[in-house]
C-alpha cells in the first residue's frame, strides 16, 4: 500500500509539474487538456488490457478498477483542480476526499473481490494532495536547485525511471507473478 500511495501522490505531483511546464511554454489550455486526455487514454488502454488478462487468469478476482484504471480516471478528474491556485485549498480538498473515503467505506456495500482495487474515494485525495505538493515544490524550486545546476548520474537515472514508470510498472507485474508462482511450486 505504501508503494501505491507513493505512486498515486506522484501522479498529482507530476501533473502539477506538467501543467506548469505547458503553461510556461504558453501552450493554450485546450492543448493542455488534450495532452492530459491522451495520457489518460493511453493508461486506460493498458488498464483494459490488464483487466482482460486478469479475467482470463483469475476470473474470480480479476482487476476491474485497479491502480491504472484509477490513475487514468484521476487524470481527467484533476483537470478542474489545476486551475485552483491556492495550495492550502488544494491540501484541504485532498484531506476532505480522504476523509469521505473513510466515512463511505463502512456505509457502501463491499466491492466484489479484486486483485487490485483503488476506488476514487479516498485515493483521489492523494492525487489532489500531490497536486498541492507539486505546486509547493515549484514555489521552492529556485531555492532548492541553484541556477545552472547540472544533474549528476543519479538524478539523470532517476529522471529516466520517472519518464518510463508505466513501462516499469507493466514489466514488473509479470515478473513478480512468475517469481511468486515458482516460489510457491518449489516450496511445496
Amino acid at each position: 500500500r505504501l508503494t501505491a500511495m507513493t505512486f498515486i501522490l506522484l501522479t498529482g505531483i507530476s501533473t502539477a509539474l506538467l501543467f506548469n511546464q505547458l503553461v510556461s511554454m504558453k501552450i493554450g489550455y485546450q492543448k493542455i487538456l488534450t495532452v492530459l486526455i491522451k495520457r489518460a487514454g493511453h493508461i486506460f488502454i493498458w488498464a483494459l488490457i490488464i483487466t482482460g488478462i486478469t479475467y482470463i487468469l483469475f476470473p474470480r478476482e480479476f482487476i476491474y478498477f485497479g491502480i491504472l484504471h484509477f490513475i487514468s480516471v484521476s487524470l481527467l478528474l484533476i483537470i478542474p483542480f489545476l486551475f485552483i491556485k491556492n495550495r492550502l485549498l488544494l491540501f484541504a480538498l485532498g484531506l476532505i476526499f480522504i476523509y469521505l473515503g473513510q466515512v463511505t467505506k463502512n456505509s457502501i456495500a463491499q466491492a466484489p473481490p479484486s486483485l487490485d482495487y483503488f476506488p476514487i474515494f479516498p485515493w483521489f485525495g492523494l492525487v489532489v494532495l500531490g497536486l498541492a505538493v507539486g505546486r509547493d515544490y515549484l514555489r521552492w524550486r529556485p531555492l532548492l536547485i541553484p541556477i545552472g545546476y547540472q544533474p549528476n548520474r543519479f538524478f539523470t537515472f532517476t529522471s529516466l525511471l520517472g519518464r518510463h514508470s508505466l513501462s516499469i510498472y507493466l514489466a514488473h507485474q509479470p515478473i513478480l507473478i512468475i517469481f511468486l508462482t515458482l516460489y510457491r511450486q518449489l516450496s511445496h
